[in-house]
C-alpha cells in the first residue's frame, strides 16, 4: 500500500542535494506540500523544478546555522501554507578529516553550529508550531556515526552522537503532546558530499565495509523518511532507524 502524506505540509532542510533532495521528491510524490530549505539557492531551485508543482512547493533560502533564518523559514511556511505537519532536519556537513590531536577547534565549532545547533534550532521552531496545532512528526538525519566511532572524523562523530541525543530527549518530552521525533541513520550514501570528502581508495573501503555489497542511494533513505513522517508510524517515538546495508553491525 502506498504511503500517503496527502494534506500535510512538510519542511525539508538541505533539500538542494543528496538525501535532502531525494526526500523532498518522495515527500512531494506522497502528496504533501513541500517547503524546501537550503543555503544554496541554485540547488534548491533545481529540486523545486524537479518536483514541478509551484502551487504545492515553496523554496526558502536559509542557513540553519543562524537562528533568525530558521525562525523566518518556519514563519514563511505558516504564512504560505497555514501549518507545519512534518519536518526532515537533514542539513549537515562532514567537516575536516584528520587526527584527533590535530583537529582544529574552529572546525569543531563549525560542525556543531550546523550539525547540532542547526538541528536544535529547527526542532525548537518546529515543535513550537506543532504544539499549537496539536501535533506533528519530525525526522532528524543522524548517522551510523551516531552510535559508532571512526578514526579521523572525531568532530563529525561527536556531532552525530549529539543529534541522536537531541532526538531522544525531545521525543520523550513532547511525544505525549502529539509531536513524534525520530531519526534515521544512513550508512555511506552516494551524494555530492560523499564524493567531495573521500578519495578513490576510501570509496572502495567504504563499499567493502557494507555487508550488503554496495553503498546506499539517497532514495534508500527517502522511503523510510516518508514512512516516519506518515501516520503509518504513529507508534514510533525516539527511534533511530538504521538504513545502512549492515554497516553498523559490521
Amino acid at each position: 500500500m502506498k504511503i500517503s502524506l496527502e494534506g500535510k505540509v512538510v519542511l525539508i532542510t538541505g533539500a538542494g542535494s543528496g538525501i535532502g533532495r531525494a526526500c523532498a521528491l518522495a515527500v512531494a510524490e506522497a502528496g504533501a506540500k513541500t517547503a524546501l530549505v537550503d543555503v544554496k539557492s541554485d540547488w534548491v531551485e533545481e529540486t523545486a523544478h524537479l518536483i514541478g508543482d509551484d502551487r504545492r512547493t515553496m523554496t526558502i533560502i536559509a542557513d540553519v546555522g543562524k537562528t533568525a533564518d530558521v525562525e523566518r523559514a518556519v514563519d514563511t511556511i505558516i504564512s504560505s501554507f497555514g501549518r507545519l505537519d512534518g519536518a526532515h532536519n537533514n542539513a549537515g556537513i562532514v567537516g575536516e578529516v584528520g587526527p584527533f590531536l590535530d583537529y582544529p577547534e574552529e572546525e569543531l565549532r563549525r560542525l556543531f553550529e550546523i550539525n547540532v545547533l542547526g538541528v536544535w534550532r529547527c526542532m525548537q521552531a518546529e515543535i513550537r508550531q506543532m504544539l499549537k496545532q496539536g501535533g506533528g512528526a519530525i525526522v532528524n538525519t543522524a548517522s551510523t556515526a551516531s552510535v559508532r566511532a571512526f578514526p579521523t572524523v572525531s568532530g563529525y562523530t561527536a556531532s552525530k552522537h549529539a543529534v541522536l541525543a537531541l532526538t531522544r530527549s525531545a521525543a520523550i518530552e513532547y511525544g505525549g503532546q502529539g509531536v513524534r521525533v525520530n531519526a534515521v541513520s544512513p550508512g555511506t550514501v552516494e551524494t555530492r558530499m560523499f564524493h567531495h570528502s573521500l578519495g578513490e581508495e576510501e570509496i572502495k573501503q567504504n563499499i567493502a565495509a557494507h555487508p550488503i555489497g554496495r553503498i546506499g542511494k539517497p532514495e534508500d533513505i527517502s522511503a523510510m523518511v516518508v514512512f516516519l513522517l506518515s501516520d503509518r508510524s504513529s507508534f514510533m517515538l525516539g527511534s533511530n532507524v538504521f538504513i545502512d546495508g549492515g554497516y553498523a553491525q559490521h
